[in-house]
């Protein structure tokens, strides 16, 4: 029984890991969009 506890715990720490990583990922990917669309009208703007 504790032995199951123990493995629980650990699962629901890596679990947390891997959902603070993807979180990141996230963030990064959405500024990186941010980016590209923002030069994107920037030129569009330029152009014009």
């Amino acid at each position: 029984m504790v032995k199951q506890l123990e493995d629980q715990k650990e699962a629901a720490r890596k679990n947390e890991e891997e959902t603070e990583k993807l979180r990141q990922q996230g963030s990064e990917i959405q500024s990186f969009v941010r980016s590209l669309i923002g030069s994107k009208f920037a030129s569009l703007d330029a152009q014009q």
